[in-house]
């Protein structure tokens, strides 16, 4: 499986850039902001710079593979194999380019 993102132009279907740093398949990303939110088996959410192609921030807490994502407002939610949605502070996460537990402390579990 391909742990990478590519943007694709549509008129000749070219790879226009390339997101590299997953270490497990990609399940699934939601595009806002200039920048790319994926989920991985690898159990990370990367977000990275579309203009850059820099991977800026990579969360982790899930215990799982990520599964879905869902950017709302300012907050992205993630879902897991781990039976958990997380809700993250995007203007947190983005700001600061270390690496925190950026998650809700109230959890979803189901």
């Amino acid at each position: 499986m391909d742990k990478t993102i590519r943007m694709w132009a549509i008129k000749n279907a070219k790879a226009l850039k390339v997101f590299k740093g997953h270490v497990g398949g990609v399940e699934c990303l939601q595009v806002a902001n200039n920048h790319i939110f994926s989920g991985s088996y690898d159990k990370t959410i990367r977000i990275f710079c579309i203009a850059s192609e820099e991977c800026i921030q990579v969360l982790s807490g899930h215990t799982d593979g990520i599964y879905c994502l869902k950017v709302f407002n300012n907050f992205l939610f993630s879902g897991s194999g781990d039976k958990s949605i997380r809700v993250w502070d995007i203007k947190s996460v983005v700001a600061n380019k270390k690496k925190y537990p950026w998650w809700k402390e109230t959890a979803l579990c189901c």
